[in-house]
């Protein structure tokens, strides 16, 4: 073989290992990108773990208890409601009750101490043992039913006295104002409140001077009556 040939074949036997090289380079490139995209989607979370968070979420806000109860109104009449009064003199004594009023007891089960009443009597209703004590209590030197019809009660805090179970009651101060003889006052005095399932009662016996609400006929010389009235509640009420 000629030097010229042996040249030739050199050259295209080294042309050829040259190309093939090249080629198996341009090849390693795309296998890498591929690597790299699977590794960019594996690492972002699926779309199946948005939803698990979410239910984690909700079910922790089921989990937070019972709703608060409801407030209870209670309508308060003769039928659940007895309203007395006892006044003496320097010779005897008179109980009475007012057989006519209306009111509303708001009651909180969680909350006894939310609790509230209000209570309207009919003057012109007053009644005891002497018909002629009655007509002389409704009289302008007592209460003067004519000119004022209504006395009027209604609370403005109710607070419980020592330790209490607002599931079963207790002793409470209620306090409120008083409206009496055209004078309103504020009172307080011990109430004892008993919780049942299906009733709810209330019991108080306090006193007022009558003085106090301008009620100042001291009565004859041979009978003077106490500036000090009783005054006791008693509540029966049907629960809802």
């Amino acid at each position: 073989m000629t030097r010229t040939l042996r040249f030739a074949v050199a050259s295209a036997l080294f042309a050829a290992v040259f190309s093939v090289g090249g080629c198996k380079k341009k090849e390693e490139a795309p296998a890498a990108a591929v690597g790299e995209a699977i590794e960019e989607v594996s690492a972002k979370p699926t779309p199946s773990a948005a939803p698990s968070v979410v239910v984690g979420s909700a079910s922790a806000t089921v989990d937070a208890g019972p709703p608060p109860a409801v407030a209870e109104v209670l309508a308060l009449s003769p039928a659940n409601t007895t309203v007395g009064f006892y006044s003496a003199g320097a010779t005897g004594s008179h109980n009475g009750s007012f057989l006519k009023h209306e009111g509303k007891l708001t009651f909180e089960p969680d909350n006894i101490s939310a609790s509230s009443v209000e209570v309207t009597l009919q003057i012109a209703s007053l009644k005891t043992d002497s018909e002629k004590l009655d007509t002389h209590l409704k009289s302008p030197d007592f209460f003067d039913a004519p000119k004022m019809p209504t006395a009027t009660f209604k609370s403005t805090s109710l607070k419980p006295v020592g330790t209490v179970d607002p599931k079963v009651g207790g002793t409470y101060t209620l306090a409120g104002n008083l409206m009496l003889h055209g004078v309103k006052r504020g009172i307080s005095f011990p109430v004892k409140i008993t919780v049942g399932a299906d009733l709810l009662e209330a019991k108080a016996d306090f006193a007022i001077n009558r003085k106090d609400f301008k009620i100042t006929f001291d009565g004859e010389a041979d009978y003077l009556i106490k500036d000090a009235v009783s005054l006791s509640l008693r509540i029966k009420a049907k629960r809802h």
